[in-house]
């Protein structure tokens, strides 16, 4: 290492040498600022005097700009999310948004054809549609009697429900998005409807998936003795799929964890839920689960009334000698007693 250099950082270690290094930086930094500053001003007197030349169109900034450019016209054409090109920027913006390309005239047509074919199909109807034909009739003449507002009204509805399928973009692909998007202007909704429909049917089964799982993670809980955790993910379960075997965990195990409300709550849904769509059975049985949360609660009162509904039930279709007839059997005289009706309990 060269002894001037060595001298050097000896100085520069010093107060006096860290001092005259920062002088030197400053004004370094300010002779760069005007040099900046005064290339600029050239620059800028140079366009006014001369004008600026245009890229060449096949300079690299030129290529990139046609690029994006072109990317974005087949991006529209195939309903994908498209931009602008503003100098060297690009601002990014949703998709033009549905609109219905059939004039006034061609629209009030439509309605005509609808109204008509609405009609035909009334003079050979079910009594079960006769109903709903009258319906679609009767909005069709008062679509007919304001066009215009009617026309407006289709225009928002199209728009709707073009930016719901590009928000399912990546999920459907351009091309199909395209597709209902023409077909929409043209006021056929059927490939909008068959898209919702198939994205409809892929999120069931996610859905029916979570509430296996659910189910499972309720299964684990209940073997672990952690009967909150159990309650809480037999509820999920009972959420997203409605079913008796979930909606009966979840009414139970609110109820052995003490949460008598919610167990309550749950117990009204499984009710209901049997009444429904249930067997008579399952009806049954959602009676006595439903009533013990009445008794927890001390509504001893409900309570026997649905003890009493399960078993009129059971006795009609598991009869009077099955186990479970005999569990609610004793279900009601634990509630008797509690009444004080020792003699029937």
């Amino acid at each position: 290492m060269p002894d001037w250099w060595i001298d050097f950082l000896a100085y520069a270690g010093t107060e006096d040498g860290e001092r005259a290094i920062k002088g030197v930086l400053a004004i370094l930094a300010l002779i760069g600022g005007f040099l900046l500053w005064f290339f600029g001003v050239i620059g800028k007197l140079w366009k006014l005097l001369f004008g600026a030349k245009e890229e060449a169109a096949d300079t690299p900034i030129q290529q990139v700009r046609d690029n994006v450019r072109g990317g974005f016209a087949e991006a529209d054409q195939a309903g994908i999310a498209t931009g602008q090109v503003f100098g060297d920027q690009t601002i990014h913006q949703g998709a033009p948004v549905g609109h219905i390309t059939l004039t006034s005239e061609q629209f009030v047509e439509h309605l005509e054809r609808e109204r008509d074919k609405a009609r035909a199909k009334l003079a050979k109807a079910h009594e079960s549609e006769k109903a709903q034909l009258h319906d679609k009739i009767s909005e069709l003449e008062r679509q007919l009697a304001n066009p215009d507002e009617a026309l407006a009204e289709a225009e928002k509805t199209i728009a709707d429900l073009t930016a719901r399928l590009e928000r399912m973009g990546n999920e459907i692909g351009g091309a199909r998005l395209a597709e209902a998007r023409a077909a929409l202007e043209r006021l056929d909704f059927s490939v909008a409807d068959e898209i919702f429909a198939e994205v409809e049917a892929r999120q069931e089964l996610a859905v029916q998936e979570s509430a296996r799982a659910a189910f499972g993670r309720g299964e684990v809980a209940e073997a672990e003795v952690r009967w909150a955790d159990a309650a809480a993910h037999y509820a999920r379960s009972a959420r997203l799929a409605s079913d008796f075997s979930a909606m009966k965990k979840a009414a139970e195990f609110a109820w052995r964890s003490g949460d008598y409300t919610a167990a309550a709550a749950q117990g009204a849904a499984l009710v209901a839920c049997c009444k429904e769509h249930g067997t008579q059975e399952e009806l049954a049985t959602a009676l006595n689960a439903h009533a013990l949360n009445h008794k927890a609660r001390g509504d001893l009162a409900e309570a026997e009334r649905l003890y009493r509904q399960a078993l009129r039930i059971g006795k009609a279709t598991i009869g009077e000698t099955h186990p479970a007839y005999a569990t609610r059997l004793n279900n009601l005289a634990g509630v008797l007693r509690a009444r004080g009706d020792l003699a029937e309990a």
